[in-house]
């Protein structure tokens, strides 16, 4: 049997992965070769810790121990499971191709995702010691006033907004004071309309219902005059019939 390979080993196509490969990433010329051998696939790594696939019988492999490439015969080993960098080992006698079930047998994988996690960032607070100044010149309340203006600054906030309530009020205000005006001119224009309207009123009244009224005062106020005049005349034609 003979795997074409991109190293010229036979039986063994390299590949970066074997716990993380995917069935789409396995050439089909491997498939090919394992199914013309009636073997199965498996994925290994050599002595040199590189991995690849290759086509061998399913065998059962001895706990603590892994399935391997020897590069120098083409055939399948075992060789010891390693625990570093966290790997996982089997604890039970298994089969072959269950070996991408354990990390211990990929060393090379647990390393690379080692080197490749990118590190982690920490920010680091410097704090700033207070410094003395010979310059006698110094104000040492300058530092102050800057973090007093600094902490100022979201009060200005608060201030525009009393701003803007007191101007709010004052314009309220003075709409209510034109609307009382208005309603005073509209109350004193109609009273004096009314006044006007009774004056009339009172006019015609007087002008077209009391006319017999006027009639009776007049005839009421001309007899006693009338009376007066009579007993005038008699005193006046007694004292002419005396003289004689």
């Amino acid at each position: 049997m003979y795997l074409p390979s991109r190293t010229g080993k036979t039986n063994f196509y390299p590949v970066n992965s074997c716990t993380d490969i995917r069935l789409k990433e396995i050439p089909v010329e491997v498939f090919q070769s394992c199914l013309e051998a009636d073997k199965t696939i498996h994925c290994l790594p050599d002595e040199n810790k590189n991995l690849g696939l290759s086509c061998f019988a399913v065998t059962w492999i001895s706990e603590a121990k892994c399935p391997s490439y020897n590069s120098y015969q083409g055939n399948l080993d075992e060789i010891d499971c390693s625990t570093d960098h966290n790997g996982e080992c089997p604890v039970v006698q298994y089969k072959s191709p269950l070996s991408v079930n354990y990390t211990g047998c990929y060393i090379k994988e647990l390393i690379r995702a080692k080197t490749t996690t990118p590190p982690m960032t920490t920010e680091t607070m410097t704090t700033k010691t207070p410094t003395t100044s010979n310059n006698p010149t110094s104000d040492p309340t300058a530092d102050v006033s800057i973090i007093a203006g600094k902490k100022s600054k979201p009060n200005q906030s608060g201030v525009v907004d009393g701003g803007n309530k007191w101007m709010i009020a004052f314009i309220i205000i003075l709409v209510l004071a034109l609307v009382a005006v208005c309603v005073c001119c509209l109350l004193l224009y109609k009273r004096k309309v009314c006044a006007k309207c009774k004056k009339s009123i009172r006019e015609v009244f007087f002008r077209f219902l009391p006319a017999k009224c006027h009639n009776q005062n007049d005839s009421a106020d001309a007899q006693p005059h009338d009376n007066h005049d009579g007993s005038n005349m008699r005193m006046v034609q007694e004292t002419n019939g005396s003289s004689k």
